[in-house]
Protein backbone atom coordinates (compact mmCIF):
# COMPACT_ATOMS: atom_id res chain seq x y z
CA UNK A 1 0.00 0.00 0.00
CA UNK A 2 1.44 3.45 -0.90
CA UNK A 3 2.58 5.65 1.97
CA UNK A 4 0.12 8.36 0.89
CA UNK A 5 -2.71 5.90 1.53
CA UNK A 6 -1.31 4.62 4.82
CA UNK A 7 -0.98 8.20 6.11
CA UNK A 8 -3.82 9.72 4.06
CA UNK A 9 -5.27 11.93 6.81
CA UNK A 10 -1.87 13.40 7.72
CA UNK A 11 -0.90 14.02 4.07
CA UNK A 12 -4.27 15.66 3.32
CA UNK A 13 -3.90 18.02 6.30
CA UNK A 14 -0.31 18.88 5.37
CA UNK A 15 -1.29 19.68 1.79
CA UNK A 16 -3.62 22.45 2.92
CA UNK A 17 -0.42 24.52 3.13
CA UNK A 18 -1.02 25.19 -0.57
CA UNK A 19 -3.78 27.67 0.31
CA UNK A 20 -1.47 29.54 2.68
CA UNK A 21 1.33 29.76 0.11
CA UNK A 22 -1.04 30.94 -2.62
CA UNK A 23 -2.53 33.58 -0.31
CA UNK A 24 0.92 34.83 0.65
CA UNK A 25 1.98 35.08 -2.99
CA UNK A 26 -1.22 36.89 -3.92
CA UNK A 27 -0.91 39.39 -1.06
CA UNK A 28 2.78 40.14 -1.64
CA UNK A 29 2.98 39.84 -5.44
CA UNK A 30 6.28 37.97 -5.04
CA UNK A 31 5.32 35.28 -7.54
CA UNK A 32 2.85 32.59 -8.55
CA UNK A 33 2.66 28.94 -7.63
CA UNK A 34 3.80 26.89 -10.62
CA UNK A 35 4.08 23.43 -9.11
CA UNK A 36 2.74 21.68 -6.05
CA UNK A 37 3.40 17.97 -6.39
CA UNK A 38 3.27 15.03 -4.03
CA UNK A 39 5.90 12.40 -4.86
CA UNK A 40 5.02 9.04 -3.32
CA UNK A 41 8.15 6.90 -3.31
CA UNK A 42 9.04 3.63 -1.64
CA UNK A 43 11.12 5.35 1.03
CA UNK A 44 9.26 8.61 1.60
CA UNK A 45 6.51 10.98 0.56
CA UNK A 46 7.80 14.38 -0.57
CA UNK A 47 6.07 17.64 -1.37
CA UNK A 48 7.78 19.56 -4.16
CA UNK A 49 6.91 23.22 -4.64
CA UNK A 50 7.91 25.54 -7.50
CA UNK A 51 7.15 29.27 -7.60
CA UNK A 52 7.58 31.62 -10.57
CA UNK A 53 9.16 34.71 -9.05
CA UNK A 54 8.38 38.34 -9.84
CA UNK A 55 10.29 41.63 -9.68
CA UNK A 56 12.62 42.28 -6.78
CA UNK A 57 12.23 38.76 -5.42
CA UNK A 58 13.46 37.25 -8.71
CA UNK A 59 16.35 39.72 -8.78
CA UNK A 60 17.40 38.93 -5.20
CA UNK A 61 17.07 35.19 -5.75
CA UNK A 62 19.01 35.52 -9.03
CA UNK A 63 16.46 33.22 -10.60
CA UNK A 64 13.00 33.31 -12.09
CA UNK A 65 12.02 30.21 -10.15
CA UNK A 66 12.14 29.14 -6.52
CA UNK A 67 12.02 25.40 -5.82
CA UNK A 68 11.91 23.57 -2.53
CA UNK A 69 10.82 20.22 -1.21
CA UNK A 70 10.10 18.59 2.10
CA UNK A 71 9.71 15.00 3.26
CA UNK A 72 6.20 14.58 4.61
CA UNK A 73 6.29 10.90 5.60
CA UNK A 74 9.01 8.27 6.05
CA UNK A 75 8.14 4.56 6.27
CA UNK A 76 10.21 3.86 9.38
CA UNK A 77 8.81 6.71 11.44
CA UNK A 78 5.71 7.76 9.60
CA UNK A 79 5.33 11.39 10.53
CA UNK A 80 6.95 12.66 13.66
CA UNK A 81 5.33 16.09 13.94
CA UNK A 82 1.66 16.91 13.90
CA UNK A 83 0.48 17.96 10.43
CA UNK A 84 -0.55 21.48 11.48
CA UNK A 85 2.81 22.14 13.13
CA UNK A 86 4.82 20.59 10.27
CA UNK A 87 2.98 22.50 7.55
CA UNK A 88 3.44 25.71 9.57
CA UNK A 89 7.20 25.12 9.64
CA UNK A 90 7.26 24.47 5.91
CA UNK A 91 5.19 27.58 5.16
CA UNK A 92 7.47 29.69 7.36
CA UNK A 93 10.56 28.38 5.57
CA UNK A 94 9.11 29.27 2.15
CA UNK A 95 8.14 32.79 3.28
CA UNK A 96 11.50 33.36 4.96
CA UNK A 97 13.37 32.22 1.85
CA UNK A 98 11.39 34.59 -0.37
CA UNK A 99 11.64 37.55 1.99
CA UNK A 100 15.31 37.29 2.94
CA UNK A 101 17.14 35.85 -0.10
CA UNK A 102 19.99 38.00 -1.30
CA UNK A 103 20.06 40.09 1.86
CA UNK A 104 23.20 40.16 4.04
CA UNK A 105 23.68 36.78 5.65
CA UNK A 106 21.16 35.09 3.35
CA UNK A 107 22.36 33.58 0.08
CA UNK A 108 20.22 33.92 -3.04
CA UNK A 109 17.93 31.02 -3.92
Amino acid sequence: MPLTEIHAEYVAEFLTVRNSIESYLSETDRGALRGFDVVDGDQEVRLEVAIDLYGDTARRMKSGTYKTSVVIVRPEGGHELGAKFAKGLFYTSVVEDLETAGQPGHPPG
